[in-house]
């Protein structure tokens, strides 16, 4: 009887002994189920390569018909140009962006930007446009203002931007090796008005004075600066803007400056029950004849016909 009590009381022991040990192992399992829970849920938020990474492709096919003061007669179907487009965002303050387009796929664009926490100021360095015009007509042949400073090359931009207002301090590579064009652009937009100006310190050694009509200004002694102002007004489906440009004197004894105007028109609109864009544009040139085509009036209307198709008419 001592000896199978004896057995009861170890037995009994050891039961109450092991139930800590066995909710200790409960609570662990049940705190590595709630971890495995917290990092699925974190994995499926976190943004995919694929989020991050954007590839596309544009290319425009251009039917045109043309008569000349002689009655003849002229038409043709090309692929007017050819684009793919690469954009990838490395991190929240890293993105950088690559743009081929031609029939060869050069590389028109490949740069890296870089963003402070905030957003507010932005670097970007690579090879691209210079940023003096802006252009905001829709219209598929652009106006004169865009071929006032036509060049891409090596650029090193910042740029700042703090509630309505937006800043670019830029430089870029013209005419050699060395990087000697500096530009600035100021810029505002509040309830749908905006309000631009810009100076670029040379033009003279830009691709747009390359040609031999422009030789002129291009083989002209020292810097030739230019600048910039321009305005757009959004009223509901309606875009009003307008840009003019202007050199200084093309030589030290003439009173000669080179300048370019435009005013645009864009309304969207539906068209047989789809988003449709009615664009006009007309921009004139001074002093520089020669170099541009003294005028350029374009009407035209934009229609979609799926969502990676359009088709647009247009008279210039």
């Amino acid at each position: 009887m001592h000896k199978t009590l004896t057995r009861s009381v170890l037995a009994a022991a050891v039961s109450t002994a092991a139930l800590p040990a066995m909710a200790d192992v409960n609570s662990e399992l049940a705190a590595l189920k709630d971890r495995i829970t917290q990092l699925e849920a974190q994995q499926a938020q976190a943004p995919k390569w694929d989020s991050r990474v954007q590839l596309s492709g544009e290319f425009d096919f251009l039917a045109t018909a043309s008569q000349d003061k002689a009655g003849n007669t002229t038409s043709d179907l090309d692929l007017d140009s050819a684009k793919i487009k690469l954009n990838a965002e490395l991190s929240d303050q890293i993105d950088v962006a690559v743009k081929l387009s031609g029939v060869d796929f050069k590389v028109d664009d490949a740069v890296v930007n870089l963003h402070s926490a905030d957003k507010s100021l932005t670097f970007t360095g690579g090879k691209t446009d210079a940023p003096f015009a802006v252009v905001t007509s829709e219209s598929w042949t652009s106006p004169l203002t865009d071929d006032f400073v036509d060049h891409n090359d090596t650029l090193a931009q910042l740029s700042w931007q703090q509630g309505i207002f937006s800043a670019d301090v830029y430089a870029f590579k013209a005419g050699g090796d060395t990087i000697e064009n500096l530009g600035l652009n100021l810029a505002a937009e509040v309830n749908g008005l905006s309000l631009g100006a810009g100076f670029i310190n040379n033009i003279r050694n830009t691709e747009s004075y390359e040609d031999a009509a422009a030789a002129v200004i291009r083989d002209g002694s020292g810097k030739l600066e230019a600048v910039r102002v321009n305005a757009a007004y959004t009223l509901g489906a309606l875009t009003v803007s307008a840009e003019y440009m202007a050199s200084g004197k093309v030589a030290e004894r003439s009173d000669k400056r080179l300048s370019v105007w435009d005013l645009s028109a864009d309304y969207s609109t539906e068209l047989l029950g789809a988003a449709s864009l009615i664009s006009f544009s007309h921009s004139q040139t001074e002093n520089a004849q020669d170099i541009f085509a003294e005028s350029r009036t374009a009407l035209g209307i934009n229609r979609e016909v799926s969502e990676y198709v359009s088709v647009a008419a247009e008279y210039v």
